[in-house]
Formats: structure tokens, C-alpha cells, sequence
């Protein structure tokens, strides 16, 4: 069996089994030490996806790309793990490959313990992967479904009272508020290319 093939294999942990454990190196280091017990070397893309596999509801990109592992979350749990000389769970470089330390392998075996020992509960949900990030989406197709935007984008123009019933405000009240949500709204636009938004917004925050 090829390594690719031994990490493809592996199977997802329920959320509920390792929802208490502290932090993503633990987890991380669970994966690593799985790999070497398998004979499978601990090159940096290989720790990486297997973390992935093993734990997708803590190394998933986000809400909108669930399957997708987040290459920050991962690079950043990877980069602790072996630069924390006191309490490192691996030594290596990304370049050369990793070993696990001792400390590393009892943390494993440790991790390894508690997942096997809770009891999978199917009504345990994972929380929302980079919630802020949730709440942009959900105010930027709020701001776009609005009577005020469909305005802008069959006129061409602001008509600023349209905005204060989407906000369902007094005319000039919470301005401050509102400015923040359409920061939150343009940074999703920007995010996904929708120039007209961010013409829109930046119109808009003009006349406020």
C-alpha cells in the first residue's frame, strides 16, 4: 500500500469524540504520530492532510468549502508544534521532513485515549468554521436581495431612504453601526469579485 493510499484511507473522527481536546496541535499531532506508526514519513503535506481527514471540522476551510482543508489553519497549527522549544511536539523542517518527540507521542497516545474512550453522540454538532466570516455572507446577500441595492442596480443610483428600511432605523441614527455592516458587506464583494457591491457601497458611504 502507498502512503498515498494509507492517508486517502483514513477515516473522519466524529466531532463529538475530540470536541473536548484542547487544541489543534493535539490533534494535528494524533495524525502525525497515526502516519509514523504506519510507516508513513512526516513530510509537511502529509501531516497536513491527514489532519484534515481525521479532524475536517477543525482544519476545514470554511463553511463555504467544507471539503477543502484550510491551508492557513494548518500551516499555522504545524508551525507551532515545532518551533515551541519548551513543550515541542515535533523537530524537523517543512523542507527535510519531521520526527515526532517524546512529548509528541505521549500527547498522541494520549489524544488517542480519550477519542476512544468518549462515546460518539450523533446530536453533537460542530461549531461554525470562521463564524465572522458566516455572518459577512449572510449580511452581504441581505444587503443585495434588499429593496435599496435592486434600486441601485436598475437606477444606477442612491436613494439613501431605501437603506434606512433595510436597517429599519430613525433617518441618521446609528450611522456608526451601519457603516461597520457595509465594511463587513464590501469585503464579502470584494472577496467574490462583485465590483457593482462595492461601487455601491462606496457611493453609499459617502452620502453618509
Amino acid at each position: 500500500m502507498s502512503y498515498k493510499d494509507i492517508i486517502e484511507g483514513i477515516q473522519a473522527i466524529p466531532y463529538s469524540k475530540y470536541k473536548s481536546i484542547s487544541s489543534n496541535e493535539k490533534l494535528a499531532v494524533y495524525a502525525a504520530y497515526y502516519l509514523s506508526e504506519n510507516d508513513v514519513p512526516l513530510y509537511f503535506n502529509y501531516i497536513c492532510i491527514a489532519s484534515f481527514k481525521f479532524f475536517p471540522d477543525k482544519f476545514c476551510c470554511d463553511e463555504e468549502f467544507k471539503e477543502y482543508p484550510s491551508v492557513d489553519r494548518l500551516n499555522r497549527t504545524l508551525l507551532h508544534m515545532h518551533t515551541n522549544r519548551s513543550s515541542a511536539y515535533l523537530t524537523g523542517t517543512v523542507k527535510n521532513g519531521f520526527k515526532i518527540t517524546k512529548l509528541g507521542r505521549l500527547v498522541a497516545k494520549q489524544v488517542s485515549d480519550e477519542i476512544n474512550n468518549v462515546v460518539e453522540d450523533n446530536n453533537e454538532k460542530a461549531p461554525v468554521v470562521d463564524l465572522h466570516k458566516k455572518g459577512f455572507i449572510q449580511e452581504y446577500t441581505k444587503f443585495i436581495e434588499s429593496e435599496f441595492y435592486k434600486n441601485f442596480v436598475e437606477n444606477n443610483m442612491i436613494n439613501i431612504d431605501y437603506l434606512w428600511k433595510l436597517y429599519r432605523v430613525i433617518p441618521y441614527s446609528r450611522v456608526t453601526a451601519i457603516k461597520k455592516d457595509l465594511d463587513n458587506v464590501r469585503a464579502r464583494a470584494q472577496e467574490i469579485g462583485d465590483t457593482n457591491c462595492v461601487e455601491c457601497i462606496d457611493e453609499l458611504i459617502k452620502q453618509l
